[in-house]
C-alpha cells in the first residue's frame, strides 16, 4: 500500500507541474490572441475598403484569430478536464494515504528501490 501511495503522490506532483506549465502556456496564447484583436481594431479603421486585396488581407488576418479563439476554447476544456481530474485524484490521494502510519524503514526501502 506504502509503494501504491508513494507511486500516485509522484504522479500528481507530476501532473501537478504540467499542469502548471499549461496554465502557463495557455497564459501566453491568451495575451497574444487579445493583442492580436487588438491590432486589427486598431487596423480596422485604416483598411481601405476600395481595395480588395487590403479588405482580403484583413479578413484573412481575422479569420486567423478567430480560428486561435476556437483552438484556444477547445484546448480550454481539455486543460479544465485535466484539473478536475486532478482534483479529485487529489481528494482520493488524501482519502486514502494522507496520514496513513507506515514503517520508516518500509519507507527508505521503497525509495532506495527495493
Amino acid at each position: 500500500e506504502l509503494r501504491q501511495c508513494l507511486a500516485e503522490q509522484d504522479r500528481i506532483k507530476k501532473e501537478g507541474a504540467e499542469l502548471a506549465q499549461a496554465q502557463a502556456n495557455m497564459d501566453k496564447e491568451r495575451a497574444d490572441i487579445e493583442r492580436l484583436g487588438t491590432e486589427l481594431q486598431a487596423d480596422k479603421a485604416k483598411v481601405d475598403t476600395t481595395d480588395e486585396a487590403a479588405v482580403a488581407a484583413y479578413n484573412d488576418r481575422a479569420r486567423q484569430r478567430t480560428q486561435r479563439v476556437e483552438e484556444f476554447k477547445a484546448g480550454a476544456v481539455r486543460f479544465n478536464e485535466r484539473v478536475d481530474k486532478l482534483v479529485v485524484d487529489r481528494q482520493s490521494y488524501a482519502a486514502k494515504c494522507a496520514d496513513r502510519r507506515f514503517f520508516e524503514d518500509d519507507y527508505e526501502a521503497i525509495k532506495a528501490g527495493q
